[in-house]
């Protein structure tokens, strides 16, 4: 017999908050860096926060391979990774393009998440 050692609920974005904080990023970044990730199986523990606390979540992507892996579907850089031609995020031997400028993204793109909550404008630094 197989025992599942963990078990996570489906991750479902809340359809409002996700469309406000995909505003706020087209705001931030243009609407030409912001991309609908498309629906995949598997796991992720991250709908556990949600749905612990009571309030709508959002799961986003941040882009972190080398766009010229994948230039015939900017959208879908996952076909890099499923390729082999990228190690995927959790991978050991994962590296992102770039570190500095991806690790200003990523708080650039925490705080404009954060502001359109708090009534921030996603243009403000």
């Amino acid at each position: 017999m197989i025992a599942p050692l963990t078990d996570f609920p489906l991750l479902v974005n809340d359809v409002e908050a996700t469309e406000r904080v995909r505003a706020a990023f087209a705001a931030r970044f243009g609407d030409t860096d912001v991309h609908e990730a498309p629906r995949r199986s598997g796991s992720e523990d991250f709908g556990c926060f949600g749905e612990a606390a009571g309030v709508p979540s959002v799961f986003w992507n941040l882009g972190a391979l080398d766009p010229g892996l994948f230039a015939d579907d900017p959208g879908h850089p996952e076909a890099a990774v499923v390729s082999g031609r990228a190690p995927g995020v959790h991978s050991p031997h994962f590296v992102p393009t770039a570190p500095d400028a991806l690790l200003r993204r990523g708080v650039e793109a925490v705080l404009a998440a954060a502001g359109c909550w708090l009534g921030v404008s996603p243009g403000s630094r």
